[in-house]
């Protein structure tokens, strides 16, 4: 098929006069397809995988069956709890670009992070649900989410850790069909509490790192240079703007907070034999600038340490900026690569762990006790991660990073997982989710940014219909035409990746409905008293159908005889004893 072939230039979208050459087995199978929607589905029914791209479908032993059912039956009601399989406890803590929010207190049309790291927004948060059997995750990074036990997640296994270790080890050539097999696979909560409890050793599943960040929005309005705002909160006082710098490095730092505060005065202070200089900034002799001790104060940091919640909220490259300047005052970097920052401040340490996950790291956090001289000092905190990018400034930092350009965890690297620490069957609480913006139906969850997960499955139905079928009027019905439209989006998905020998050409192409070339339809609507009203359906996809109206024995209706044509009109008592 020609380029000018396909509808408004989409190869993806053959027109009515698109010319092709089918092969034998070709047509077989368009006739395995059409025979069923089981062999349809798990042959060419794609999705897109967070990790790995394209793939089939993986239909679980219960979705099969009503694909099955589907196929058996004309008329067919899915009773299942609504949003079955992707729960999460209402206080879940669900990272936004405009601060954080729980899963009890998102709405639609809020906004959160997908899997990539950037903002996606929130289709439908669905009603609380009660009573289902709850667990709780916990993770080595210390982050502890309560799920129900069909709540699904992407996470690979130790038996997939251990084919690829066995791979490498063999010297084979790795191929990207290979790495398929052991990215990992969809579990539910139940079959990963079941095989968690039969393993001893090392964590038998683990979740991959959001390796980019989450993309932030960037704030021109921030009072304090991101990095000096960071040099000051490691090494600063409290209740001014001197900064203690190692003499070593005192003038190198004058010349980039300078640079960097071009508006203030930046001038050395008192030194000491003990290796330890000051650096002031001040603006005394400027009447239009904001004295330091009065900006400490509206910025809520005088003689109060912690980082301002807006700076956490700005863009990937000013949170690097701040980090670089924390890194460099209180921060070291070992010969091994990994970053670890100390400070006697909990709340700073806590926020420093926050602000290094925000950038596509695993932080690890600790305390134990500071001893000077042998004498306690109190609980030091301790945040330690491994950098793969630039976090600071100095050379001597700097030059012992393990750079690495990546847009996907490292297999080999602990540092860019989740792993399961424990899961634990608890008591049944509250619980409710979301619907995203995303194919791959992937979003953020707490401080931590570990991944979470929502699916569909009528789609399969819809886009059956329409391909084998011709002359079929399909619509998808919901409470809010948004959510319809949410799931013609997924069918609009899947069409444009059947091979084009398999599909109808495309007659008419839109947001909310498309006509084949084989006269079937597919199209939206929401569930309004007037929707659909007088037209003729051959399939009606409704969800979340939660109430229909009841009618007496006796009511009559209007039905019309498939095979003679003839119309009749019959109590809907008889109409129903018909069919039993």
């Amino acid at each position: 098929m020609s380029k000018k072939s396909g509808y408004m230039g989409n190869k993806h979208l053959p027109t009515v006069d698109a010319k092709f050459e089918y092969t034998p087995e070709q047509f077989d199978e368009m006739e395995k397809c059409k025979a069923s929607m089981l062999y349809f589905a798990e042959n060419y029914f794609y999705i897109i995988d967070p990790d790995n791209g394209k793939v089939n479908i993986n239909l679980y032993d219960v979705q099969k069956k009503i694909l099955d059912e589907i196929d058996d039956h004309r008329y067919n009601i899915l009773l299942c709890p609504r949003q079955s399989g992707k729960c999460y406890e209402l206080t879940t803590l669900v990272p936004t670009p405009y601060g954080d929010k729980t899963i009890g207190e998102l709405v639609d049309g809020d906004m959160v992070y997908g899997s990539d790291g950037k903002p996606c927004e929130v289709l439908r948060v669905w009603e609380t649900k009660y009573n289902l059997e709850c667990y709780e995750i916990e993770f080595d990074c210390g982050e502890v989410i309560l799920v129900d036990y069909e709540h699904k997640w992407f996470a690979q296994t130790k038996t997939h850790r251990e084919r690829l270790r066995t791979w490498m080890r063999s010297d084979k050539v790795i191929t990207d069909e290979m790495m398929k097999e052991v990215k990992g696979d969809t579990f539910t909560t139940g079959e990963m509490y079941e095989n968690f409890l039969q393993n001893n050793g090392e964590p038998y599943y683990r979740i991959p790192l959001c390796v980019n960040g989450v993309d932030g929005v960037y704030d021109d309005s921030l009072p304090i240079d991101p990095y000096t705002l960071g040099l000051w909160l490691g090494d600063g006082d409290s209740a001014g703007f001197s900064i203690t710098v190692d003499n070593i490095y005192l003038n190198e730092q004058m010349g980039r907070l300078q640079e960097l505060n071009p508006h203030l005065e930046v001038y050395e202070g008192t030194t000491s034999e003990n290796k330890a200089g000051s650096i002031i900034l001040s603006s005394k002799h400027d009447e239009n600038l904001i004295p330091r001790r009065t900006l400490l104060k509206k910025c809520d940091l005088y003689k109060n340490k912690h980082i301002p919640e807006k700076y956490l909220l700005a863009s990937r490259e000013q949170r690097l900026e701040l980090l670089k300047g924390i890194i460099d005052s209180d921060g070291e970097v070992t010969s091994r690569g990994e970053c670890i920052f100390s400070n006697m401040n909990e709340v700073l340490a806590k926020q420093v762990k926050r602000l290094i996950a925000s950038l596509g790291y695993k932080p690890t956090f600790r305390q134990k006790m500071a001893k000077l001289d042998g004498r306690e000092c109190g609980m030091c905190s301790y945040v330690s991660f491994h950098p793969r990018e630039d976090v600071c400034y100095l050379e001597y930092k700097r030059e012992r990073i393990k750079h690495e350009d990546i847009t996907e965890p490292n297999p080999s690297k602990r540092s860019q997982w989740h792993y399961i620490k424990d899961i634990r069957k608890v008591d049944s609480v509250p619980v409710k989710c979301i619907t995203v913006d995303r194919e791959d139906e992937l979003f953020l969850l707490s401080e931590s940014y570990i991944l979470g997960r929502n699916t569909t499955l009528m789609t399969i139905a819809a886009l059956h219909e329409a391909c084998f079928f011709d002359h079929k009027s399909i619509v998808i019905a919901a409470n809010k035409e948004s959510t319809a439209a949410e799931i013609f989006k997924r069918v609009r998905l899947a069409y444009e990746e059947l091979p084009n020998w398999l599909k109808p050409a495309t007659a008419e192409y839109a947001k909310t409905s498309a006509t084949f070339g084989n006269g079937s339809s597919i199209g939206i609507t929401a569930t309004t008293t007037n929707a659909i009203r007088g037209r003729t359906l051959n399939m009606l996809i409704m969800d979340e159908l939660a109430f229909i109206e009841s009618v007496s024995h006796d009511t009559m209706t209007k039905i019309r005889n498939k095979k003679t044509g003839k119309i009749e009109e019959i109590p809907i008592g008889e109409f129903y004893s018909r069919f039993n």
